[in-house]
Formats: C-alpha cells, structure tokens, sequence
C-alpha cells in the first residue's frame, strides 16, 4: 500500500498540518503506512498532531446547545472535535449540562427530543441505508432515540447482513462538491460529517471519480 502513495504528496500535506489519521483516512489506509512512508523519507514527526483552526457560528453552536444538543452531536455536525465544542460553550458563558444528560432531562427528554425530529425525512434516510449512529449524529441525539421514532412509526429495523442479498439504494450526493473539498485539504471523515454517510462512502465515491477520469484521459 505504502509504494502506491504519493509520497511527495503525504509530505507535503504532512508538513502543511494534517496528521496521521487525516492522511490515512484521505489515501484509505492505515495511519501506520502514512507513519512508514514519512520515516522511509526521513520526515521529522511532530510532537503532537495540529489541526487547522475551524471557525464555529457560536449563536448557532449555543442555540442548539440550549434546544437540547449534545457537545458530541454538535461537533459530529461541524466536523470538529468535542473540546472545540465545549470550548466555544464555557468562552460564551454557557453552563453545561452533566455528562449524559440533555437539557430538561426527566425522563421524557427521549420523547421531547423525538417528538421534534422530522419524521419522514429520518425513516427515508434510514430507508435508504443510513445507520443509526449516521442519523444520530445529523440531528443531535442518541442512536436510542431514532430507534424508538422508528419503532413508533412502525419501520422494520434492518438485522446485520441484512444489505447483503438486497444492497441499499445509491445515497445521492454531490460529487463535484466532495471533489472539491478533497482537493481543497478537507479529509474523508471530514467530508462524511458534513453529509451525514460513513467514511467508506466518501472513499468509494473518490475512488470511482478518479477511476472515471484515468478512463477519460485514457480515451
């Protein structure tokens, strides 16, 4: 895997600021062959991995704190980490909620919160293959309480394997845009928050654009 990288490349984005795990997730490999790559070429290692500032809308990020969003399911959203999150929330005065607990949490947090989720839109994502842990993280609450929207409306939940003889359908995404935020820096898992699908997803979505422009240049 490690001689089919772009070597020149991984350092350049290396020495730019993105780590190990941006690099993998970027060339779909593990963060040890990025490792081996930069040590086979003498690349000194930085103490500790710096990722690029991200500039967060703090009304936004407090006001869906407040309505009952978690620090992870916002920074899920924003593709950040949860400390840029908590940060942003203490600098803008917020007091957090315990650890596990959502705003106004009496036990009918759950129902409040999926009484507020729109409804159709979560059963067709899941329809179309989405996971509970994808849909989630896209609107700020635990896998448990998409879980229970669904059973309430009567969904058949998927077993494990279940897409094995029936594939989903093709989630539709915009390509011409993920190529852009690729190329522009922005790493798979990055990219894959912003649209609400896996990791593996943006990776094949890449792979089969530059598949389609090694032909178009071929013919």
């Amino acid at each position: 895997m490690a001689t089919k990288l772009p070597a020149d490349e991984v350092i350049a984005l290396y020495r730019q600021g993105s780590n190990l795990r941006d690099l993998a997730d970027r060339y779909g490999c593990a963060p040890n062959t990025i490792k081996r790559i930069l040590e086979r070429h003498g690349v000194p290692r930085r103490g500790s991995p710096r990722r690029p500032t991200v500039q967060l809308p703090e009304e936004d990020v407090v006001a869906a704190y407040r309505q009952g969003g978690t620090i992870a399911g916002i920074a899920a959203q924003y593709a950040v980490h949860g400390s840029a999150v908590r940060t942003l929330l203490v600098r803008s005065g917020v007091e957090l909620r315990p650890v596990g607990r959502r705003r106004g949490s009496t036990g009918k947090s759950t129902k409040s919160k999926k009484s507020s989720l729109p409804k159709r839109e979560v059963i067709a994502s899941y329809k179309r293959g989405s996971t509970l842990k994808v849909l989630a993280e896209r609107y700020g609450v635990s896998p448990s309480t998409i879980c229970v929207l669904l059973e309430g409306e009567g969904v058949e939940r998927r077993k494990s394997g279940d897409w094995e003889s029936v594939p989903p359908p093709r989630v539709q995404l915009p390509v011409g845009d993920i190529l852009q935020a690729y190329a522009a820096g922005d790493s798979p898992r990055a990219i894959s928050g912003r649209y609400g699908v896996s990791v593996s997803t943006i990776q094949r979505r890449l792979r089969e654009a530059r598949s389609a422009s090694s032909r178009t240049r071929k013919e």
